[in-house]
């Protein structure tokens, strides 16, 4: 006869029963927390990889950069050259006249070097400056940085001032030698004058190779400044004329050179005399 009380089978837990739930969940839990920390620094590298790729680093440059452009600082990262006469300060104004509230865009070109990613920067069509990025990294994960930046200006303003010989021209506070005179104007009375004598002479002084419009002037021997005036048409810098003295009733007149050369009341220069017939006899 068998002894059916002495043993026992322990219950199956069914899906639904409290039993399920008290097992299940703590291995969910436990699972989850497990996943979560093993693939957090997965996460955070990809995240990284992603962030360092060309594309996404050039697209920060230009946001930084040129979505909201300090022209001065650009200047500066492009380590372009000021001229005697114009710098930072006339680029800034030059860009600021240029571009105004336009948009910028950006384009990846080809660069020369492999190593380099390079993008142009555009107002419109026409190609205003560029930049280009480099791998600084020596580990699996590159690091792309702004590696270099270039600008494109056009410096086509040119300026003419017409001074008399002494008088020194000053564009932007830098005087002008005598090399940049590219006429001397004499009256023709020059050629009558004796020796070491000179009538009234205009040299005019060019200088080309500007951003912007300068700021001119023009003084004399003493350091004194003269007035100047633009000729609208030709956009020439002259001295103003001085305002006329005033004069007389008794000095209002005016002179005449008489000659009697060649008029009948004369000798009409050997013409007339040189007949016998007309010649004047005395005794």
């Amino acid at each position: 006869m068998k002894n059916q009380g002495l043993f026992t089978t322990a219950p199956k837990a069914r899906i639904g029963s409290p039993l399920f739930w008290r097992i299940y969940i703590p291995i969910v839990a436990v699972s989850v927390v497990v996943m979560f920390f093993c693939l957090q620094p997965l996460r955070q590298w990809l995240e990284t990889y992603e962030a360092a790729q060309p594309k996404n680093v050039s697209a920060q440059i230009f946001e930084d950069y040129f979505s909201d452009p300090d022209w001065k600082e650009i200047y500066a990262l492009s380590g372009a050259k000021d001229t005697p006469y114009e710098g930072v300060l006339a680029y800034d104004k030059y860009m600021k006249a240029k571009v105004g509230n336009e948009k910028l865009t950006y384009q990846w070109v080809e660069s020369e070097t492999p190593e380099l990613y390079k993008y142009n920067v555009y107002l419109g069509n026409e190609k205003i400056a560029a930049y280009t990025i480099a791998n600084t990294a020596e580990t699996k994960i590159p690091q792309w940085e702004l590696s270099s930046v270039e600008i494109y200006i056009e410096r086509s303003v040119c300026v003419t001032v017409e001074k008399v010989p002494g008088y020194t021209v000053y564009i932007n506070d830098v005087a002008l030698n005598d090399s940049f005179t590219v006429r001397s104007t004499v009256t023709v009375a020059e050629k009558y004058l004796p020796e070491g004598v000179h009538g009234y002479r205009i040299d005019q002084q060019h200088l080309s190779g500007l951003l912007i419009e300068p700021t001119v002037r023009v003084e004399n021997e003493s350091g004194e400044e003269i007035t100047l005036t633009q000729d609208p048409e030709t956009g020439i810098y002259k001295l103003q004329a001085p305002d006329s003295p005033s004069i007389t009733e008794e000095e209002k007149m005016l002179a005449w050179l008489y000659d009697e050369d060649r008029w009948p009341s004369g000798a009409a220069g050997g013409i007339v005399t040189k007949e016998h017939r007309y010649r004047m006899r005395s005794y």
